[in-house]
């Protein structure tokens, strides 16, 4: 048995599970200075690579998405304004609201309905609260991560609602979102990026299933 394959093996996949949505959390999230420090660093690439190898998915994805980071802070802080903020039309916005197919047609186009408002809502069962000096919507995609991080590793009716945000939203709009980001990123580190993500969530969601038994 090789090094990588023990410490796989020292992870449940239920910590992989909440590790995975933490990482994506902050790699989903906007590529500061210190950001940036952190993603490049060893401890971070050696943890992602352990949750890939208990999850069984994105191992391919880990260095990859490591050789990208190599680009100059400017050029990815550039990609994440045009890919995700703007100004002008912006291809990839971050928020559930804009990629969901079901909503009411008096919401459709807006950035704030009643998928926003539930989201917020399983925040409070989780314990959280949006901070109010970010200024950011509840349901953008770093913030979903996040909440699902924390309740995982919170467990109890936090669990369950970290389960439900996973499965009836991050589940139905992340697929359309990154293989937007696959088309529209000039970067490799976004396509990338979005490799991960889709690799991770049916894993996510095939642990969280497994919990159910």
């Amino acid at each position: 048995m090789s090094g990588t394959d023990a410490l796989a093996e020292a992870i449940s996949p239920h910590a992989a599970a909440s590790a995975a949505a933490a990482a994506l959390a902050e790699l989903w999230d906007e590529p500061d200075l210190p950001a940036l420090r952190r993603w490049r660093s060893d401890a971070l690439q050696g943890d992602l690579a352990l949750v890939a190898g208990s999850l069984g998915q994105g191992e391919a994805v880990i260095p990859l998405l490591r050789e990208t980071l190599h680009a100059p802070h400017r050029a990815l802080a550039e990609e994440y304004e045009r890919l995700f903020v703007g100004p002008g039309t912006v291809p990839c916005p971050p928020y559930e609201a804009l990629w969901r197919r079901d909503r009411p047609r008096l919401e459709e186009g807006t950035v704030f309905g009643a998928v926003t408002g539930r989201v917020a809502d399983l925040y409070d069962d989780i314990g959280l609260r949006m901070r109010e000096e970010l200024r950011e919507l509840p349901d953008h995609v770093a913030a979903e991560w996040e909440a699902v991080a924390f309740g995982l590793h919170a467990g109890g009716a936090a669990q369950e609602a970290a389960r439900e945000l996973l499965q009836e939203h991050l589940a139905i709009w992340l697929p359309p979102l990154c293989e937007k980001v696959r088309a529209s990123a000039k970067l490799p580190f976004y396509r990338h990026l979005a490799d991960l993500t889709l690799a991770w969530l049916p894993a996510l969601l095939d642990v969280l299933g497994a919990d159910d038994h």
